[in-house]
């Protein structure tokens, strides 16, 4: 269990990198770029982009709030840059993340083929693959 455990926290170190904190109504308000008229609008619209700041944000010059305007999303993309909640940083992709997992499981004594496979199985059941 403690294995799985190290590999599982090894997942979260991973999987947190190139993700920026969870966009919610409380950073949109602190944002200063959504005004009243929009505020639950564009907070449905975060909720429904599981908070994702970047996807939001391209929502939002795509169109999907009516009226909302461009310099608005401009000003909010510029506040979520600046406060980590849109990151620069590329995601690593599930091999990456794999192969992490399998060097804290040989790390914790368990066989290099064992935790190739165990690595595996804990991605897929994480990730739902």
């Amino acid at each position: 269990m403690q294995q799985n455990a190290a590999a599982l926290d090894e997942f979260a170190q991973r999987w947190c990198i190139g993700r920026g904190e969870p966009v919610d109504r409380a950073v949109l308000d602190a944002s200063g770029a959504i005004s009243e008229t929009f505020i639950d609008r564009v907070t449905a619209l975060a909720k429904e982009l599981n908070g994702d700041g970047e996807q939001l944000v391209e929502a939002l010059h795509a169109g999907e709030v009516d009226r909302f305007r461009s310099n608005k999303a401009d000003e909010l993309e510029n506040y979520l840059r600046k406060e980590g909640y849109i990151v620069e940083r590329e995601s690593p992709d599930d091999d990456e993340i794999r192969l992490h997992m399998t060097r804290r499981l040989v790390d914790h004594d368990v066989p290099r083929d064992q935790a190739t496979e165990r690595a595996a199985d804990l991605l897929g059941r994480v990730t739902h693959n």
